[in-house]
């Protein structure tokens, strides 16, 4: 964000308001920490800037975490067909993925470039969910931002809500969670998975 911002000539906002800005679309993002009014050309050179640089940074810095891949496992192992929707690109998803030999577990993932529609537009989840032949009401969406939220509802999908990110418990409650988890590794207690399980579908 740093980078770009920069490169637009533009103030560069604390931390805290950069991570504030996490999960939502590129544009969004950038309305809510520029210092002036963003022109309309700008968005494309700052989309530009940002994706030149996350290319570079944002996968050798992403870390799971703990817990996680063995979660995933445990849930494929248990028939949970699951699936990645995001606003961040599909091809750098696929390349954490597969550094952390788990690519293999999620049967789809829906990235910025598959829809014009993002979150918290419901139509990413919905394409993931047609992908994986699930109906919404069989499936449930694990988010940590209001986008998730708001996304879930649209789409009249299960929203369980996990608190590792940078979204407070009350700001997520608004969009009523059938669940609230500290960190995803508490969501084998959640789903009370067993064997009858198997079928159902879990995106994140």
């Amino acid at each position: 964000m740093n980078y770009a911002l920069e490169r637009l000539g533009m103030d560069v906002p604390s931390p805290d308001t950069i991570k504030g800005t996490i999960g939502l679309p590129l544009a969004r993002a950038l309305d809510s920490v520029a210092s002036r009014a963003v022109e309309e050309h700008e968005y494309a050179a700052f989309l530009r800037h940002f994706i030149a640089r996350a290319d570079e940074v944002m996968a050798p810095l992403t870390h799971l975490y703990p817990g996680v891949i063995e979660l995933v496992r445990t849930l494929h192992e248990h028939g949970i067909r699951q699936g990645i929707v995001s606003n961040k690109l599909r091809r750098r998803i696929l390349e954490i993925l597969r550094r952390e030999s788990i690519d293999g577990l999620f049967e789809v993932v829906v990235g910025a470039e598959d829809t014009s529609s993002h979150k918290p537009d419901p139509g990413a989840l919905l394409l993931a969910l047609e992908r994986l032949g699930c109906p919404p009401r069989h499936a449930v969406y694990v988010g940590d931002h209001v986008v998730d939220g708001q996304a879930a509802a649209a789409a009249g999908v299960p929203f369980i809500s996990v608190l590792t990110g940078t979204t407070t418990a009350e700001q997520l409650h608004e969009y009523w969670p059938v669940a609230v988890v500290r960190c995803v590794t508490e969501l084998l207690a959640v789903l009370g998975i067993e064997e009858s399980d198997a079928g159902k579908a879990a995106v994140g």
